[in-house]
């Protein structure tokens, strides 16, 4: 390279460099080692109140109190059967029955019972491809004559 152009390429550089700052000058990024540790505290406290509000939070199980089978939103039918055992099974019953709702039947019955004790199908209606034989589950519901929603 010409001497020129060394000159001014140098001329250049020395105007795209930052300037000096002096050591007081520059900002700190890193906190002191004090400030760590009561940061660190601070976040197994956190963890830890998190922790216990967490266990406080969980759920709780409770015992389900016997009852007889009845209708809740509507009125008993002589179709409900009566309770002979300790436990017992709730289950909501809708769609085409005559008497949709939330029913009470003992443990070990089946579809075919729940949906005799919401007053039976109604006229012109069918089960469609409900299983009546199954024994039911406490909590479940059973949808008579609605078509499924496909995924």
């Amino acid at each position: 390279m010409k001497p020129d152009a060394q000159d001014r390429l140098q001329s250049l550089m020395g105007r795209l460099r930052p300037p000096e700052t002096p050591p007081s000058a520059r900002l700190r990024a890193t906190p002191e080692r004090s400030n760590v540790r009561v940061l660190v505290l601070i976040g197994v406290v956190a963890a830890l109140v998190a922790a216990g509000y967490l266990w406080l939070a969980r759920p709780q199980p409770s015992p389900v109190p016997a009852a007889k089978a009845t209708l809740t939103d509507a009125r008993p039918t002589a179709s409900a059967l009566p309770v002979t055992a300790s436990s017992s099974v709730v289950v909501h019953v809708l769609g085409k029955v005559k008497q949709p709702g939330v029913i009470t039947l003992p443990s070990g019955s089946r579809v075919a019972e729940a949906i005799k004790a919401a007053g039976g199908v109604r006229k012109g209606a069918g089960t469609g491809p409900l299983n009546l034989a199954r024994p039911l589950v406490d909590g479940e519901q059973i949808p008579v004559g609605v078509p499924h929603p496909t995924p």
